[in-house]
């Protein structure tokens, strides 16, 4: 056989393999092959780009064999990978979520709900791969055709990336769908809708930035109402996937599963929250709410926690602790998670407690319940000794619904789906039962306090039920699995979640409210006069007036081309910019002094030695949770929690006569064993 020839052979298995590879992603051959007729450019682009990577390990490997190998097999788990975050999220994977690190460990549980019939194919079509270069002679190439072979994906590269001396996206007019990745991956092949996202990760400034433009735009902004003296307490509670599921059709509840919320509905601020996510990417939201920012002006699918938020940046937090307030963000999971213990500290919190500073909790389907986040805020209330701010962002409705049961169902339904959408159902519509009574408990406290309190109290997104939307398409909830086709109606009802505002001080209350999530904020501030940023002014003083939902989606957009574009100029200022928004002493104060991880301090009172049969090393002191560990001579010791001013160690026999003079502290660990807060080191007598 001629080289020629062979090569002629290994371009027409690469192209095959392309074939292959995006009908798996698609789930859908005829699907692939309308993409073929309809866009045969991106179809060539996206055989150029797989044949480059075979060409560039060819060229670094001088192997055939090896790099079919290394790309084909490689390409199958990167696709295979979006395959599966486009049923769980509704998008495919983009570049930034390998800055997710170990949150996408964390969702790994979804893989092994894969059905049996797609994970049978998966094993054919990786049998495929690993045999079929097989029948390629294991040649080793030359220097000189190695060289020669570089040159494609060099000038490939230069052409998509770069785009010098020209760009092949711009000869064949290949158009990137911003608000939507799904449909550019649909569009334009996984492979280059992968590309157009990547060149997202520098955010260019919005045309007409300059800090002329913003002095000129906030000289038009009044100095609004000023602060009142009144500081009621601000707790917000994010409740996971909090959303009505009676609002599914066709389907019948035992009982009401939020009763306690419907009735503060009716006579309190509430109404629609519009969010920018569905099913999951939670901190999406809470970015959203805490910082009035806009995931309407990031690219789709981007995760600010993880990849924008690297500096110091106005948040409710630092505008509500300038003002006087002791400022605590709560979540009861791992603290790394999404970078949070990094992020709110950017925010201008005073505190972040983490799951790890929970003194003993109960858990609920593997995660602490919402009932010990009411407990957590009712203890930071009472012992705070000013105005308090609370974020607190819940755990225990996480999905799936179909992995982790409640031992007994609180709320079951009955109608025509299929079993297993039952049981996620009654498991979701369960948690949602727990988040109802945590409410109930959290305003019944408020209530007999003397102190204003405003509590609001939302969800983050709707709830995942299945592959493809599969529990609301089972239900007639939506018409179609295929996002494209969803009207204006269908999009809203999947992105909307009930919100209220509950205090008992004000008499004007606004019910049926319509809000995105990027404006809760300045709602808030304008409703119960705090002070505001100018970013806040703005939306409040101006673009508002125009609407309170806001969305760049074509059509869909009530206010007008230039209030937009003032509002994508002042995120971007304090977001990437240059804040010159701010002057230096507002800049120097969005974050605290005081910032730390957990509550009060860890203190050691007393260490007693107690010999026996198994001998322990007992710590009396304060603060202590599940959490502790003990540190004797600088190691850690297996350790057992009895109470918060009461744990024991295991004490290794070599100390058992010779303890006097041990060093010995205590600290707080996280899921990594890292050290969030110790106690100070002391000297056993």
């Amino acid at each position: 056989m001629k080289v020629g020839i062979r090569e002629v052979f290994m371009i027409i298995y690469v192209f095959i393999c392309l074939l292959l590879l995006e009908a798996w992603h698609r789930s859908s051959f005829n699907n692939v092959f309308t993409w073929i007729s309809e866009k045969p450019y991106v179809v060539f682009l996206n055989f150029l780009i797989l044949t480059s990577g075979v060409f560039l390990l060819l060229a670094l490997t001088g192997r055939r064999r090896l790099s079919l190998w290394l790309v084909t097999v490689s390409m199958l788990t990167l696709f295979t990978i979006s395959r599966v975050k486009m049923s769980l999220k509704g998008e495919p994977l983009l570049p930034w979520d390998v800055f997710l690190g170990n949150e996408a460990a964390n969702i790994r549980e979804y893989f092994i709900l894969m059905a049996w019939e797609d994970i049978v194919l998966l094993l054919l079509f990786l049998i495929f791969l690993v045999v079929t270069p097989l029948f390629f002679r294991p040649e080793l190439l030359s220097v000189r055709s190695r060289i020669a072979v570089l040159l494609v994906p060099l000038i490939v590269f230069s052409l998509l990336y770069f785009e010098k001396p020209f760009s092949l996206l711009e000869v064949g007019e290949v158009n990137h769908v911003f608000w939507d990745q799904s449909i550019t991956y649909q569009r334009n092949g996984v492979q280059v809708g992968f590309l157009n996202t990547l060149q997202l990760l520098k955010i260019e400034p919005p045309k007409g930035y300059a800090k002329e433009t913003l002095e000129s735009l906030l000289g038009k902004l009044e100095s609004g109402q000023s602060p009142n003296d009144m500081k009621p307490n601000i707790i917000i509670v994010m409740n996971e996937a909090f959303w009505d599921p009676t609002r599914l059709p066709n389907l019948e509840f035992n009982e009401d599963p939020m009763p306690f919320f419907r009735s503060l509905q009716q006579s309190h601020n509430s109404g629609e929250l519009i969010v920018p996510v569905f099913g999951g990417s939670t901190a999406n939201t809470e970015f959203e709410v805490l910082t009035a920012s806009s995931m309407q002006f990031l690219p789709q699918g981007s995760i600010p926690y993880s990849q924008y938020v690297l500096r110091p940046l106005p948040s409710i937090a630092s505008i509500l602790r300038n003002d006087g307030y002791d400022t605590v963000a709560v979540h009861n999971y791992h603290n790394w998670f999404y970078r949070r213990d990094q992020v709110y500290e950017y925010f201008g919190f005073d505190r972040f407690i983490s799951q790890s500073f929970f003194e003993n909790p109960e858990y609920r389907r593997d995660f602490i319940s919402d009932k010990e986040m009411t407990k957590q805020i009712i203890q930071q209330h009472q012992r705070a000794d000013k105005p308090l701010f609370v974020f607190a962002v819940t755990m225990q409705n996480h999905g799936p619904y179909n992995a982790r049961h409640y031992p007994e169902d609180r709320i079951t339904v009955t109608g025509n789906i299929s079993e297993d959408m039952m049981k996620a159902i009654n498991t979701y519509a369960t948690g949602v039962k727990d988040a109802d009574d945590s409410l109930q408990l959290l305003v019944h406290y408020f209530e007999k306090i003397e102190e204003p309190t405003v509590v609001v109290f939302f969800g983050d997104h709707l709830p995942y039920l299945g592959a493809g939307y599969r529990g609301y398409t089972e239900t007639d909830y939506i018409s179609d699995a295929n996002l494209d086709l969803w009207s204006k109606e269908e999009y809203e009802k999947m992105y909307s979640v009930p919100f209220v505002i509950w205090d008992k001080f004000s008499e004007a209350k606004e019910r049926n409210q319509k809000l995105s999530s990027s404006l809760l904020m300045p709602y808030l501030l304008e409703n119960y006069n705090k002070p505001q940023t100018p970013l806040v002014k703005y939306l409040n003083q101006m673009f508002m007036e125009d609407g309170n939902v806001f969305s760049v989606r074509e059509g869909e957009n009530t206010h007008s081309i230039e209030a937009v574009n003032h509002y994508a100029l002042l995120q971007y200022d304090q977001l990437f910019g240059e804040v010159y928004a701010l002057n230096e002493q507002e800049k120097g104060d969005i974050v605290s002094e005081h910032y730390q991880l957990g509550g009060p301090s860890l203190v050691i009172k007393d260490v007693e030695i107690q010999s026996g049969t198994d001998p322990l090393i007992l710590v009396e002191g304060e603060n202590f949770t599940y959490k502790t560990k003990v540190y004797l001579e600088g190691n850690v010791l297996p350790t057992t929690f009895h109470t918060a001013r009461l744990i024991a160690a295991e004490l290794p026999s070599k100390y058992v006569d010779d303890s006097e003079g041990l060093s010995v502290k205590v600290a707080i660990m996280d899921s990594k064993n890292r050290e969030l807060a110790s106690s100070s080191i002391v000297t056993i007598n």
